[in-house]
Order: C-alpha cells, then sequence, then structure tokens
C-alpha cells in the first residue's frame, strides 16, 4: 500500500526540478570544500616493539621460588619485561609528562620549528592543573594508541597529529622514554633484591665458620667421644653445619640464576620497526566523508520537499 503523500512528492520534486538540483549541488559544493580544504589532515606514524625474552625469564623465576624462602626473600626476579607493562607505562602521567614537556624540532611547510608538544596542541585553559588535565586527555583520546597483536605479541605504539614529521619524532621520543623508564626501575629493583642476597650469604658464611669452629672445640675437648651424650651432642653440631651448608650451596646457585635472569630483564626496549614521518594522511577519509554527506544532503532534501508538500495540503485543508 502506497503512502497517500508519496506521489505528490515526488511530483513536487520534479516540478521544483531545478531550485532542487540547485540546492544539491551548492550543498554538494561547499561539502567538497570544507572536506577538502576546511578539515583538518591528520598523519599517524607506527612504531613497533617485539617482547622481550619474558619467556626464559619466567621460567627461572620460577625455580627461584622454593629456594627464596630459604633465603627469606620474596619472589625474586619473578617475570619479565612484558608488552602490558609497556603499555601501561607508554598510558602513564608519568611519561607523558615529559613528552609534553619535549621540545621538538620539525618540518613544517614554513620550514624547520622548534617547539614543545603542549605548546603545540594549543589547549586553551584556565590554569596548569587544567591544561594538564586537558592534555593527558588530548594524548589518551586521540593522538597516542597502542595495541598488542594477539597472534605475535607484538606492540604496536601509534601517534597521530596534523603534522607526520612531528608525529614520527613523538612516537620515537615515546619508546626512548619508555626504554629510560624500564631499565630504570628494573635496575632499581635488581639492585635492592641482589644486594639483600649477598647479605643473606654473607650472614651464612659467619653462621658456617662459627659452627665449624664449635664443632672443632667440641671434638677438640671432648675425652669420651663415644658416651651417648657427646654422640648427640656431636650429631646435633653436624647437622647445623649440614643444614647452614646446603642452604648456603643452594643461595649460591639461585645467585647465578638470578644474575643470569636480570641480564634479560636489564636489556632495553627491543624496537622491530622505530616510526617514520608518513606521506599519506590517516583521517579525514575524504570518500567515505563524502558519500556520507552526499546521502545526508539527499536525504534532508527529500525531507524538506515531504515537508513543504505537508504544509500546502495542511493550508488547503484549513482553507476548506
Amino acid at each position: 500500500m502506497q503512502h497517500p503523500h508519496l506521489n505528490p512528492i515526488f511530483a513536487f520534486i520534479w516540478k521544483n526540478r531545478k531550485i532542487n538540483l540547485i540546492i544539491t549541488a551548492l550543498s554538494v559544493l561547499i561539502t567538497v570544500l570544507i572536506i577538502f580544504f576546511i578539515l583538518n589532515k591528520y598523519y599517524t606514524a607506527t612504531a613497533s616493539v617485539i617482547p622481550s625474552s619474558s619467556n626464559f625469564a619466567s621460567q627461572l623465576g620460577g625455580k627461584l621460588g622454593t629456594l627464596a624462602g630459604l633465603a627469606g626473600l620474596g619472589p625474586v626476579g619473578a617475570g619479565g619485561q612484558s608488552q602490558e607493562m609497556y603499555q601501561g607505562i607508554i598510558n602513564s602521567r608519568k611519561l607523558q609528562l615529559r613528552l609534553l614537556q619535549t621540545e621538538f624540532r620539525f618540518k613544517t611547510s614554513d620550514g624547520l620549528r622548534k617547539q614543545k608538544l603542549i605548546d603545540y596542541l594549543k589547549i586553551k585553559a584556565k590554569n596548569k592543573r587544567q591544561l594538564l588535565e586537558k592534555a593527558f586527555k588530548i594524548l589518551n583520546e586521540d593522538v597516542i594508541y597502542t595495541e598488542i597483536n594477539p597472534d605475535n605479541n607484538i606492540l604496536y605504539l601509534k601517534v597521530t597529529l596534523r603534522n607526520p614529521f612531528l608525529a614520527a619524532a613523538v612516537a620515537n621520543k615515546i619508546i626512548d622514554y619508555l626504554d629510560d623508564i624500564v631499565r630504570h626501575q628494573i635496575n632499581k629493583e635488581y639492585t635492592q633484591q641482589y644486594n639483600y642476597l649477598q647479605q643473606r650469604i654473607s650472614s651464612l658464611k659467619d653462621s658456617i665458620l662459627y659452627s665449624e669452629n664449635n664443632l672443632k672445640e667440641f671434638l677438640e675437648k671432648t675425652r669420651d667421644i663415644n658416651a651417648p651424650e657427646n654422640v648427640i651432642k656431636e650429631l646435633r653440631l653436624k647437622r647445623v653445619l649440614t643444614m647452614q651448608s646446603a642452604i648456603l650451596a643452594e643461595l649460591k646457585k639461585q645467585e647465578e640464576i638470578f644474575v643470569l635472569e636480570n641480564m634479560v630483564n636489564l636489556s632495553p626496549v627491543k624496537v622491530l620497526d622505530h616510526a617514520i614521518p608518513p606521506y599519506k594522511k590517516s583521517r579525514p577519509r575524504r570518500a567515505l566523508l563524502l558519500i556520507s554527506f552526499f546521502m545526508l544532503i539527499i536525504s534532508v532534501q527529500f525531507l524538506a520537499n515531504y515537508l513543504l508538500v505537508a504544509y500546502k495540503a495542511f493550508k488547503q485543508n484549513l482553507a476548506q
């Protein structure tokens, strides 16, 4: 069943086809001008980071679990660097604040420019706190994007800005800051745990020396070594010495594994591809926008004609 106003609408559009075509043409022309000449172009630079040897680190870390209890330590060197950790650091305010205050040199159509990233973003704010809050929001929502490929565990860092050279420079600087933070933090933790492990080994060596002297003195001073009470005391002193020696041997193994594991942990961030200035823009997608706007123009034009026909019909009904 046809709509009662459908045929009159097409008749009205055909009758006023010239004005409809003119309006449509002007609308399309304005849309083209906006899309191609007014809308800002954005470029996305991409860098990629490959996983560290975290599997190797995790296997070694698992072997330390039992021994850590003997040493009085917590989980020593558990886990290695991970892509999720990298992702968290990139999204952290510590790194992003440092990035915002960094001064970059990059090419523009007018030549070389030297400018801090926070100034380049041209953020309007009432005070410094509001400025930083807006800057962090822009970075996380519009500028920086990270994703981990589930198939190969490669971390992709994407930076989108209006200037392709600045986008590449910012992406590479993020990798530099990531590497600096990772190595500094892990090195600090490594040093603290290693020093404590060394203290435990040194303390055990002193205890073993003390136990050896006790056993030596006992054997030298005891005349009847076969007496039951002396046999029991000798066994007790030897048991203490044996236990301490076994713990020391295990701690030395732990120390060796700990050093090997943290050689992996202290390795730099492994960059697969550094960011290069993109020559193609990432947005706006002109063809998609043009088609979308054209469909919108046609829809609005049809709706306008429908409303005009409905208004004329309403006036005629009132006149009757």
